[in-house]
């Protein structure tokens, strides 16, 4: 592939902090029915991991959104000591749950704008 083309390739694909939360959504759901859960686990693991990807999805423009799936990844979290999950579930929902609520904190406009002035500016 032409170096132009890799360029041109790169700027198409955006790793917002959105598009990562949409996507540890999208492994929390498919973790609920992967292996064994309690009912109320897998029940909440699933409605969590479906609300953060329509949240993020849905919610592109709105930093309201964005912050409430930190709230549901603070559930997920803390759902640990109220649910009583089987290890496995425990160890993947504190992880998911934890980058989810780190990533709703960085918002993603300020990101791109810093990365778009370090690019404007001269060499």
């Amino acid at each position: 592939m032409l170096p132009w083309a890799m360029e041109q390739r790169r700027r198409k694909i955006r790793l917002t902090p959105r598009t990562l939360n949409a996507v540890l959504g999208c492994w929390l759901a498919i973790s609920a029915v992967a292996w064994p859960h309690s009912g109320t686990q897998r029940a909440s693991t699933l409605l969590s991991g479906a609300t953060i990807v329509l949240l993020e999805v849905a919610g592109r423009k709105n930093q309201w959104a964005h912050r409430t799936t930190g709230l549901i990844a603070t559930w997920v979290v803390l759902s640990l000591f109220v649910l009583w999950p089987r290890p496995r579930t425990a160890w993947n929902n504190l992880g998911a749950g934890l980058l989810i609520a780190s990533l709703s904190v960085i918002e993603a406009d300020r990101v791109f704008l810093r990365r778009r002035q370090y690019r404007a500016s001269p060499p």
